[in-house]
């Protein structure tokens, strides 16, 4: 089964949209990625406030959002659990 086209009708026409269908169980791979996604948002969100202050300094100065560089950081530095990415200097970027 692959993709499905849907026809909609509304007030100013008719638009076509090309629909994707999601597996109904994500792979080992996919369920591993979305396991460490989750372990980044669970660290942000127990991150004092002087430290979120200076990932939030640092989201400034690489133009993004903090929680993202936090993100970003935590899975490309393969974090534990129980330790918090570096945070990233502006001279490397």
């Amino acid at each position: 089964m692959g993709n499905t086209i849907t026809y909609r009708s509304k007030n100013l026409g008719t638009t076509v949209q090309l629909k994707n269908r999601k597996s109904p169980h994500p792979s080992i791979p996919q369920q591993t990625v979305r396991a460490k996604f989750a372990l980044a948002m669970q660290a942000w969100q127990a991150l004092p406030a002087p430290t979120r202050a200076k990932w939030e300094a640092a989201g400034l100065a690489f133009s993004k959002q903090p929680h993202m560089l936090f993100t970003r950081e935590y899975l490309i530095q393969r974090t534990l659990p129980w330790k918090l990415p570096l945070i990233p200097s502006i001279t490397g970027h």
